[in-house]
């Protein structure tokens, strides 16, 4: 993917972060996930939060575009941006406990490893399917040849 398209899908991605991650706080102000009674300085704060959480991700995501990384160096480099985010956004803003904290990395772990195994799977399919087209094409060459 050329610089160009790679800068032009990171804005996108880290615009529709931030609609995202300010959706995420809405419907859960909505849904009684924040005191109602927060002042003014508070509830920026939990908005510019949740909508810089959801910018790093969405924003990070672009890390998969790169194809020099791989799947494994992009998969831990977006975790790693992403649970320093969620980790600092967690302890500043209040959002867990320390012990729900643990247990929301561990899960986001999880989720992380289980992204990282289905893409290995499918990028592992697809090579084997472009070297089946490879060796058909040879094949087909190979017969033109005689």
């Amino acid at each position: 993917m050329s610089d160009e398209k790679l800068k032009y899908m990171f804005i996108i991605n880290i615009l529709l972060g931030a609609v995202l991650g300010f959706a995420v706080w809405a419907v859960l102000f909505m849904c009684g996930g924040y005191p109602k009674e927060l002042d003014r300085p508070a509830l920026l704060a939990q908005i510019i939060g949740s909508m810089l959480v959801g910018v790093v991700g969405m924003g990070g995501s672009t890390i998969y575009r790169i194809e020099s990384l791989g799947i494994l160096k992009a998969t831990l480099i977006h975790y790693l941006l992403v649970m320093f985010t969620l980790c600092l956004a967690c302890k500043v803003l209040g959002w867990f406990s320390s012990d729900m904290l643990i247990v929301f990395l561990l899960i986001e772990t999880v989720i992380y490893a289980i992204i990282w195994l289905v893409n290995y799977f499918w990028e592992k399919r697809s090579v084997k399917e472009m070297n089946r087209d490879l060796e058909l094409m040879k094949k087909k060459q190979d017969g033109d040849r005689s």
